[in-house]
């Protein structure tokens, strides 16, 4: 009976394709850790009952930007970057919070967020993506 042999070599190109992986994932997760806060002006009030405002925030990392919040209207989010919109999107209500990929913005501008419900009321805040 004969027995083959075991190849104790490590595989190289495997070895490289792990580090590849693990240095991707690492990258957005440390990306994913470092939010951070968008600071609105503007008024936020919703509905007939002018006496209770409800809450909105921001925050973004390199990956992504978070509407949180309550809401009982729809709400439109835009992006601009000082002339034009960039990103678009609407947030009907009930459905925040909201994630918007970002990632394909151009880095090292200055992008204005952009807020408004139903009732008029507008938010605005900026960030700075790296």
């Amino acid at each position: 009976m004969k027995l083959a042999k075991s190849n104790n070599r490590w595989n190289p190109i495997a070895f490289v394709g792990y580090l590849m992986v693990f240095l991707f994932i690492s990258l957005f997760i440390e990306a994913e850790g470092e939010k951070k806060q968008i600071h609105f002006s503007g008024n936020w009030v919703q509905g007939n009952d002018r006496s209770f405002e409800y809450p909105i925030r921001a925050s973004y990392d390199a990956l992504n930007l978070y509407i949180e919040g309550t809401s009982i209207s729809d709400i439109a989010i835009r992006v601009f970057n000082g002339s034009e919109t960039v990103l678009e999107e609407e947030a009907p209500e009930g459905t925040l919070p909201v994630t918007i990929p970002i990632f394909n913005l151009q880095k090292g501008i200055v992008y204005q967020l952009e807020l408004t419900n139903s009732w008029g009321n507008r938010l605005v805040g900026e960030f700075f993506v790296e």
